[in-house]
């Protein structure tokens, strides 16, 4: 029993941690090459950097492990460091708005900041880590989006393949997404029966070497939360 406390109250701790890291000040240059050096210097050199003190999330991470860190946290701290990046890019403006909040609707920040950190540790790559944090920054600068859009958001992008996201969030997006899994992840709407026959008719009534897709034709559908991602991927 005394054990489940403990784990409690360190991942009350952390959420927290996170929830104030997020409006600290530092430079997204200076995070991600010391998440690198986290990774690649394994004689702990980099935790005596100054940028530990003004990173409450990090600091409780070494505290929780007493310096020692495995590969597997070393990624996790990196990983963090690469969202924070991108929440170091909000304004200072926003970083106000995101305490009013944050004072507002304690318990709902508490929930993503939760939500985050598990996430964080499950992606297995950097740009999803950084893509989560544009989800937070917008969250940071867009009254309209909710803790509920920021979890369910973060957790598309745990799921979705990466290659999608990067697609995503271009301008000049890739034909071939995996429209199967953009369904399955909520992203985009699943194919209507009336566009399965029209697919089947465009691969009867075409020509050798050419296939009409029929989302070529009615645009490609997405949900009101996809169109909230691909927006955030390709603005912030």
């Amino acid at each position: 029993m005394k054990k489940t406390i403990v784990v409690q109250k360190t991942e009350e701790s952390l959420s927290k941690s996170l929830i104030n890291s997020v409006s600290s000040d530092y430079s997204s240059d200076s995070l991600i090459e010391f998440g690198e050096s986290i990774v690649d210097d394994i004689t702990g050199a980099c935790f005596h950097s100054e940028l530990i003190t003004k990173i409450p999330i990090i600091s409780m991470l070494l505290a929780f492990n007493k310096g020692v860190l495995n590969f597997r946290d070393r990624r996790y701290l990196n990983k963090i460091l690469n969202f924070l990046s991108e929440t170091s890019g909000a304004s200072n403006e926003d970083k106000k708005k995101y305490l009013i909040k944050l004072d507002n609707n304690p318990d709902e920040c508490k929930r993503a900041a939760e939500t985050l950190l598990d996430i964080l540790d499950k992606i297995t790559s950097l740009e999803k880590a950084s893509m989560v944090g544009k989800v937070f920054r917008a969250f940071m600068h867009e009254d309209e989006i909710s803790t509920d859009n920021v979890v369910i958001l973060s957790e598309m992008i745990e799921k979705a393949y990466l290659n999608d996201l990067i697609s995503l969030g271009s301008t000049k997006p890739n034909e071939w997404l995996d429209d199967a899994n953009l369904e399955s992840v909520g992203i985009k709407q699943s194919m209507r029966a009336e566009d399965i026959n029209l697919a089947i008719s465009s691969v009867r009534n075409t020509s050798y070497g050419h296939y009409e897709d029929p989302r070529d034709v009615n645009e490609s559908e997405f949900t009101d939360l996809g169109r909230l991602l691909q927006r955030i991927l390709r603005n912030y």
